[in-house]
C-alpha cells in the first residue's frame, strides 16, 4: 500500500536544463528530487537558420502581431459611426453597443489565448499564425457585411476567439532562435 501511494505522488519532470543548453534534466518528483542528466542528442533541435531566415521571421512576427492588433482595435473610434450606420441612433444605446463591441474581443482572447498556445505547442507555431492572421481576416470581413448590432458582437468576438497570434508568435521566435541569441 505505501507503494502504491509513493506511485501516485511521483511526477516525472522533463525540462532544458538552463545552466547549460544541450542538456536535459529529467527528474522525478514527489517525496524526494532525483535528476538525471542526458545529451540532448536524442532530442530534436531547433532548425539552424542563418541571421537573414531569423531576421525574417523576426519581420513577419512583427507584421503578423500589429495586423492582428490594428484589426481588433483599428475600428474602435468607428464603432460609434458603424453604429449609426447599421441602425443604433439612441445616445444611450449607441454608448452601451460601443463599450460592449470595443470589450469583447479583448474579453474573449482572455480565454482563448491559451488554448490555441497549446494548440500550437502540439501542432506548431507557422500554422497557428496562419490561422490566426485567417480567422481575424474573416471576422472582420463579416463585420463589414453585418446589418446590425448582434452579429457585429459575434464577429468582434470571433476576433477574439482566433486572435492566438501572440503565443504562436512568441514560440515561433524562440524556437527557431539560438539560445544564444535570445
Amino acid at each position: 500500500a505505501a507503494n502504491r501511494s509513493f506511485r501516485r505522488s511521483v511526477r516525472i519532470v522533463h525540462r532544458r536544463d538552463t545552466s547549460h543548453p544541450s542538456r536535459t534534466t529529467v527528474g522525478c518528483l514527489g517525496r524526494g528530487y532525483h535528476s538525471l542528466r542526458m545529451s540532448a542528442a536524442s532530442e530534436p533541435s531547433p532548425p539552424a537558420l542563418g541571421a537573414a531566415a531569423e531576421r525574417l521571421n523576426l519581420w513577419v512576427v512583427c507584421v503578423s502581431q500589429f495586423l492582428v492588433l490594428a484589426g481588433m482595435t483599428a475600428v474602435l473610434p468607428l464603432l460609434p459611426l458603424y453604429l449609426q450606420e447599421i441602425g443604433v441612433h439612441e445616445a444611450e444605446p449607441l454608448r452601451w453597443w460601443t463599450g460592449a463591441l470595443g470589450a469583447a474581443p479583448f474579453l474573449v482572447a482572455v480565454f482563448a489565448t491559451p488554448v490555441w498556445g497549446a494548440v500550437a505547442d502540439r501542432y506548431g507555431h507557422k500554422p497557428m499564425v496562419v490561422r490566426s492572421l485567417a480567422g481575424i481576416a474573416v471576422a472582420s470581413l463579416g463585420m463589414g457585411l453585418v446589418r446590425s448590432p448582434f452579429p457585429l458582437l459575434g464577429f468582434r468576438a470571433l476576433q477574439g476567439a482566433v486572435s492566438g497570434v501572440f503565443p504562436a508568435a512568441v514560440g515561433l521566435l524562440t524556437s527557431t532562435t539560438p539560445a544564444a541569441r535570445v
